[in-house]
């Protein structure tokens, strides 16, 4: 039998879950908003971002529901673990510009530009 491995969650502040409200509000259709991450950048990967459109084609299986001030958070199941202990904030970038930030533990660098990032730890492929 496979060992379960804890989660700890994820911490999403009160200025991004308000940002994130205002989306769905703005949008009758969306249902919760999808964390995710791909390979992208000289570092490696990025976080990525989605709207989740009519939740009843939503693959349960597939997800892990977070649930916070009546958002739903959806994180696909293969990103759990690296996801998990990650900050999510809403950042003033340049005094006028706001940007969602990720304050993820495991994280070992950033790109030169801050898009891309590298874990401490290899991944499986």
């Amino acid at each position: 039998m496979k060992k379960k491995k804890n989660w700890n969650g994820i911490i999403i502040t009160e200025d991004a879950i308000q940002y994130f409200k205002n989306i769905i509000k703005k949008n009758y259709h969306i249902h919760g908003i999808q964390i995710s991450m791909k390979k992208s950048g000289c570092a490696g990967y990025k976080y990525q971002i989605s709207l989740m459109h009519e939740e009843k084609k939503i693959n349960k299986k597939d997800f892990y529901l977070h649930i916070q001030n009546n958002i739903k958070i959806y994180i696909p199941i293969q990103y759990m673990s690296l996801i998990d202990e990650t900050k999510i904030e809403l950042k003033n970038i340049d005094g006028i510009n706001m940007h969602i930030t990720f304050n993820n533990p495991k994280v070992k660098s950033l790109c030169g530009c801050g898009e891309s990032f590298q874990f401490r730890k290899k991944l499986p492929t």
